[in-house]
């Protein structure tokens, strides 16, 4: 194959660079203990700023108080998934579809199917489609008691903050607390950003290493996701 060929004539072709992790301890638990803090700051930020609950479309911010991501870079566009944190008790995940959802996410917040308002993907039905999200919304405050208190939001388009103030949401900026919350980061935050930083600083070194005359973009795609 064309990349084999480049691959021989490359004598510096590197050894598959190891990040240097700071800790033992697994990712998983430092992620569990870092989300279990961020939703603890998030909702005394909440309350801080007279917000009885706060729906999250940001997935910066979704991760922050869940632990969950899924492709961030086609939801920091999209309107369609979601999160509702209330100031007191368990969050409220909309998520895909699609996406598996383990045991301990579920016990540590109710998990529903999203929907969505997006014009890619329910077109001309867009606007009866934000306002059964809406609501949706709306029953849920209602069960929790805090219907009709100021409800933040963080990042919303016209057609979903519409459907919100069309069903009788206080719709507030929750952007201000949510970078309050994540301002001060903790112990295991830190780790976790060490970690992600040292195997960012791996692939890098990996592809200037690697990236040799004649190569495409897609031969230097492979030579990301094949290690």
């Amino acid at each position: 194959m064309r990349l084999d060929s480049l691959r021989q004539d490359n004598t510096s072709w590197p050894s598959k660079p190891k990040p240097h992790l700071g800790s033992q301890e697994s990712s998983a638990d430092l992620l569990h203990r870092a989300t279990s803090y961020g939703l603890e700051r998030t909702q005394a930020a909440l309350r801080d700023n007279g917000l009885a609950a706060a729906l999250l479309f940001d997935a910066y911010n979704i991760r922050y108080v869940t632990g969950k991501t899924v492709m961030t870079v086609w939801s920091l566009h999209a309107m369609d998934r979601y999160v509702l944190v209330p100031a007191q008790g368990k969050p409220f995940l909309w998520e895909y579809r699609l996406v598996p959802v383990d045991p301990a996410t579920h016990s540590a917040m109710e998990v529903r199917k999203a929907g969505s308002w997006s014009v890619f993907d329910v077109g001309a039905r867009r606007p009866a489609c934000a306002a059964s999200i809406a609501t949706e919304v709306v029953e849920l405050l209602k069960e929790l008691g805090v219907h009709g208190e100021p409800i933040g939001v963080d990042r919303l388009d016209t057609a979903g903050v519409l459907a919100l103030q069309e069903a009788g949401l206080r719709v507030r900026p929750a952007r201000f607390a949510m970078e309050t919350a994540r301002s001060i980061k903790s112990l295991d935050e830190i780790e976790l950003i060490r970690r992600s930083v040292a195997v960012a600083d791996a692939a890098i070194a990996h592809l200037r290493a690697t990236v040799i005359p004649g190569m495409t973009a897609n031969e230097v795609w492979v030579c990301c996701t094949d290690r």
